[in-house]
């Protein structure tokens, strides 16, 4: 956007060979490359020597050779994670996991799930813990550590912060608040994001069209018009069948359904019409336990944890009824909780020089600072010339001159 500024710039700028794109940011770049169709070999890969897979990092190929060559694996470079119960291999840790929830899970309880001693339901995070107590056992409340959002108009609390946006949004649209909506200057509607206004806009006062800024989508057929990209694909597959095949939409055969990726219509297929399943190109992911099945394995981690899954060990605080899943957690709760015992916490304390605030988790107490106004002013930036706008790092400062202050 300030191109007569890029020789003020200090980073390394990647420039497109096939048009005038320019970024400060490797992965822009990268992202960008990939629209134009000849330029992809400009990207890194890595081929493997046993097949013709081409893989984007030295990460993929490794998987690749423990999965499809594992008489080679002697070659691999990146640690290899093996299951202590079957002959199972994988070079991410993750993956590790996700086999032993689903095959093994009567040795899940490494893994750390913190239950509700209330009423045994297990969650993943401590956040999604303390949510649960918060709405279905407000009694115990005390026992939250997660940082917990309160309505100042009404009793509604949340660990979530979207949460309490949305709130705030629904039933005190009037109160006073530092949320940043826009208005509709017609019907005095609120909207958290700008082009959420704009389609607003567009589908309720179509004479203000003019003041829509996000970029409009028009149908080629009618005059079908949205903010919305995808909307606009759905409506042609509904409305204009016959020019649904220039569209990259995928059909369901079963009920019409339209899905943006292929990988969204297989697991669709695989869920809803499982009669179809050999029309599904990728791997079915199928539940030991029950009939559920999918094409993510994610969706199948998340099935097993919620219903299958063993009650976990975890770190529990010995003065209170708090379950937490990593050490570090529990100790943050200690400091918190109960200060009498900080002299038992191992890690070092990060204590506030403007208040009482204590952590043990430096990222917690580097946002607690910025609370403080006059400790804001000590944190450093890079402050833009042009506009005034102040940015944490100068990659992102140089970025920013790039798509803001070009000619």
């Amino acid at each position: 956007m300030h191109a007569e500024l890029v020789p003020t710039l200090s980073c390394k700028i990647y420039y497109c060979a096939n048009c005038d794109y320019k970024t400060a940011l490797k992965g822009n770049f990268d992202r960008h490359v990939l629209v134009h169709e000849d330029a992809t070999s400009l990207l890194r890969s890595y081929g493997c020597t046993y097949c013709d897979v081409v893989c984007k990092s030295k990460q993929g190929l490794d998987y690749h050779i423990i999965k499809k060559h594992p008489e080679y694996m002697s070659e691999v470079t990146r640690k290899i994670h093996r299951c202590a119960e079957c002959d199972y291999k994988t070079a991410q840790k993750s993956e590790l996991n996700s086999h032993i929830r689903s095959k093994h899970p009567g040795v899940a309880s490494e893994f750390y799930l913190i239950p509700c001693v209330h009423c045994n339901k297990t969650f993943v995070k401590k956040v999604e813990l303390d949510n649960h107590i918060i709405r279905k056992h407000p009694n115990a409340v005390t026992s939250i550590t997660s940082k917990i959002h309160k309505c100042p108009e009404c009793d509604h609390i949340t660990t979530r912060k979207y949460d309490l946006d949305r709130h705030i949004i629904s039933k005190h649209p009037d109160a006073p608040s530092d949320f940043r909506f826009s208005l509709c200057a017609r019907c005095d509607k609120t909207f958290k994001r700008k082009i959420l206004l704009d389609h607003h806009i567009i589908r309720n006062h179509p004479d203000d069209i003019a003041l829509v800024t996000s970029k409009i989508h028009k149908c080629e057929r009618c005059d079908f018009i949205t903010t919305k990209k995808c909307e606009l694909e759905y409506h042609v597959v509904s409305d204009h069948p016959d020019a649904a095949s220039e569209s990259k939409l995928n059909t369901c055969v079963y009920c019409n359904k339209p899905f943006k990726k292929k990988e969204s219509l297989d697991d669709h297929i695989v869920r809803k019409h499982p009669s179809g399943e050999s029309l599904v190109e990728r791997r079915v992911h199928k539940c030991s336990e029950c009939s559920y099945q999918t094409t993510r394995k994610t969706n199948l981690d998340s099935h097993i944890a919620a219903k299958h899954m063993f009650k976990p060990t975890s770190y529990r605080c010995g003065h209170c009824i708090s379950v937490f899943r990593t050490e570090r957690a529990l100790e943050d709760h200690i400091v918190r909780k109960h200060p009498e015992f900080i002299s038992l916490i191992k890690r070092k304390v990060h204590s506030c020089s403007h208040c009482t605030y204590k952590t043990v988790v430096i990222t917690d107490f580097q946002r607690h600072a910025r609370v403080h106004t006059d400790s804001v002013a000590s944190l450093e930036y890079h402050k833009c010339t042009v506009c005034d706008k102040r940015f944490k790092s100068k990659k992102t400062l140089d970025d920013h001159v790039l798509k803001t202050h070009q000619k």
